[in-house]
């Protein structure tokens, strides 16, 4: 609704008399004051002091403007008089304050609630992440992540997923070769000795170990 139930407007003569109003008031004045008296000598008249008894006698403090419009001679033609009360529109400003306070708290919980909700998604994949990378680290090659998004969070589980397979992929490998290996180690009839770089026995067959002991 509006701001301000109680505003009074008037188109005045020159002198002062009542054109038509908003009250539905034609002809008779407006009580002449300052404002009234300045836009009479073509200048714009404000006040925020003046008091009127209402209609049930009550004392109202009034905002007034009066605003000449003046022909192209520069003479008043008439003039637009506009007074509300005070009052009201400092009650109308408290109940705008309260509405937009209300609505601000309101604001605030709904972002609450809503960023709760978005950091249950964010922070579950990332706690996710973080647990299995600590099974990796032991070895656990096999569970993989639930992917439950298209989102970076998503896309980082799926790349994690990945790496751990193509790792376990990379260790049976190396695993089934090292079997080989060892096979054909095993199954040599020369005599074998495998040292590293520093000159530290990694592997010896059965018949070197034979050939040692005689």
């Amino acid at each position: 609704g509006a701001i301000v139930q109680d505003i009074r407007i008037f188109i005045l003569s020159p002198g002062g008399y009542i054109h038509v109003s908003t009250e539905g008031r034609v002809g008779g004045v407006v009580d002449t004051d300052n404002v009234i008296i300045q836009a009479m000598n073509g200048d714009t008249g404000f006040s925020t002091s003046n008091r009127r008894l209402d209609d049930k006698g009550k004392n109202k403090r009034l905002i007034e403007l009066a605003e000449p419009i003046k022909d192209e001679n520069d003479n008043v033609e008439y003039i637009v008089y506009t007074r509300v009360d005070q009052e009201e529109i400092m009650d109308s400003l408290l109940r705008m304050s309260k509405s937009i306070s209300i609505s601000a708290v309101v604001a605030l919980v709904l972002a609450g609630v809503i960023g709760f909700a978005f950091s249950g998604s964010l922070i579950d994949p990332i706690l996710n992440l973080t647990e299995r990378s600590k099974e990796l680290a032991k070895g656990n090659l096999d569970k993989t992540i639930p992917v439950n998004s298209q989102d970076e969070i998503g896309q980082l589980t799926e790349s994690f997923n990945y790496m751990a397979k193509e790792l376990g992929t990379t260790i049976s490998n190396i695993e089934t070769e090292k079997s080989k290996l060892e096979v054909l180690l095993y199954n040599m009839t020369d005599g074998v000795l495998a040292y590293d770089g520093k000159g530290k026995l990694m592997h010896s067959n059965s018949i070197c170990q034979e050939l040692l002991e005689r």
